[in-house]
C-alpha cells in the first residue's frame, strides 16, 4: 500500500488509479482490514491522494469543483522530498505553471494555510503560487548549498528571511515544510 501511496505522488499514476474498478478494489481491501488501523490509514491516504490530484486536475483546468481537503492535500503531497519533487517537477514540465500564473489567485492570507478548507478556488491559486514558489526556492537554496555557492546561498537565504516575515508564506514555510523560524 506504501508504494502505491508513493507511487500515487505523480498525477498520471493517480489517474489510472482513479478508476472505478481500481477504486472499488481499493475500499474491498480496506473493508477487508477492518480492525486494522494502520492499514485503513493507509489505504485512506491512497485514496485521499487519488481525489486530491482529480480535485487538482479539474481545477488547474477551468473546471468546477469542490475544493474541500485541497489544502490538506497540497501538505500531503508536499510533505516529504520525494512526493514533493514529483509535484514540483510536473508542475514545471507539464506546462501546468502557466496556468497558475494566468489563475486569479488572491493574496497570501495566513487563516487559509491553517485550514483544511478554502473560500474560493482563488483562495487555493493563492496558497498554491505560494508553495510552489518557496519549494523552488528551497531547491535553490539545497543546490546551492549543495555546490558551495556561498554568495548565491546567502541570497536565497535573505529572501527565506523576508518571506518569514510576511503573511501567508509565514505560514508555508511553518505548516507546509516544517520549518519554523528557519534561519532566523
Amino acid at each position: 500500500m506504501e508504494r502505491l501511496y508513493d507511487a500515487a505522488a505523480h498525477p498520471l499514476v493517480a489517474e489510472a488509479l482513479n478508476s472505478q474498478a481500481v477504486l472499488t478494489c481499493i475500499q474491498n481491501f480496506k473493508d477487508g482490514h477492518g480492525t486494522n488501523h494502520a492499514v485503513r490509514a493507509a489505504v485512506t491516504g491512497l485514496q485521499d491522494r487519488i481525489k486530491g490530484w482529480d480535485k487538482f486536475n479539474k481545477l488547474i483546468s477551468g473546471q468546477s469543483t469542490d475544493a474541500t481537503g485541497l489544502p490538506q492535500w497540497l501538505r500531503d503531497i508536499t510533505s516529504d522530498d520525494m512526493t514533493c519533487g514529483v509535484f514540483v517537477y510536473w508542475i514545471v514540465q507539464e506546462d501546468v505553471l502557466s496556468q497558475i500564473q494566468e489563475s486569479s489567485a488572491r493574496s497570501p492570507s495566513g487563516h487559509i494555510w491553517l485550514s483544511n478548507s478554502l473560500p474560493s478556488c482563488a483562495d487555493f491559486f493563492g496558497l498554491l503560487r505560494a508553495v510552489v514558489g518557496v519549494s523552488l526556492t528551497l531547491v535553490v537554496f539545497c543546490w546551492a548549498e549543495d555546490v558551495s555557492k556561498g554568495s548565491c546561498s546567502e541570497q536565497i537565504v535573505s529572501l527565506i528571511r523576508l518571506w518569514q516575515e510576511v503573511e501567508g508564506y509565514r505560514e508555508v514555510f511553518i505548516v507546509y515544510f516544517s520549518v519554523d523560524g528557519f534561519l532566523s
